[in-house]
């Protein structure tokens, strides 16, 4: 799911200048799908193709071991996941919101390490 570019450049200009980071290799979005992850026939995929859902966001940079990112919770993206026949699991510590199961997460930027 595609996002306003504003989101990540905003987020990025809160990284401290001593971290070294670089723009990850796709526009904002919200992962629903991995198709290194997830067997999902790839013309399903594109019933979902330019539909707007709602989610909300941690203003809260998280950081892995290559990234920095936001978590989004989304009950539309959780069903949209259902819907294709794949888990709704939260595999992190992160708590979502009432009403929400999964985290999902917003590239902010790639740690250069």
């Amino acid at each position: 799911m595609a996002l306003d570019r504003e989101i990540a450049r905003y987020y990025r200009s809160l990284i401290p200048k001593w971290i070294q980071t670089a723009l990850p290799r796709y526009d904002p979005h919200i992962t629903v799908v991995r198709p290194e992850k997830d067997l999902v026939d790839e013309g399903t995929l594109h019933n979902y193709d330019g539909r707007e859902v709602q989610f909300l966001y941690a203003a809260e940079l998280q950081q892995s071991r290559n990234y920095l990112w936001l978590p989004a919770y989304s009950e539309q993206l959780e069903q949209i996941r259902l819907e294709l026949g794949l888990p709704v699991v939260n595999n992190s510590d992160l708590v979502p919101p009432d009403g929400c199961r999964k985290p999902f997460h917003i590239t902010i930027a790639n740690l250069l390490t």
